[in-house]
């Protein structure tokens, strides 16, 4: 069930990767040997990671209120 919830992030997140590196300066930026350019998709995975990570932590906490559980 996990894999199958991670199947919108594969297909959507090389498309959106790359719109986001043509509308920052694309290949001809890129193919100086400029980095800048990959910031804002790198900005934009990091962001959607953090809220992933929220949504989590919130499922965590509404099921149990101890963020930490002895097994």
């Amino acid at each position: 069930m996990s894999i199958t919830g991670w199947t919108i992030g594969y297909l959507l997140g090389a498309p959106v990767a790359g719109y986001i590196l043509q509308a920052s300066g694309g290949q001809e930026r890129a193919g100086q040997g400029n980095i800048d350019v990959y910031r804002p998709a790198i900005f934009y995975a990091r962001g959607v990671a953090l809220v992933s990570s929220m949504c989590a932590l919130l499922a965590r906490l509404n099921m149990a209120k101890k963020v930490a559980k002895r097994v």
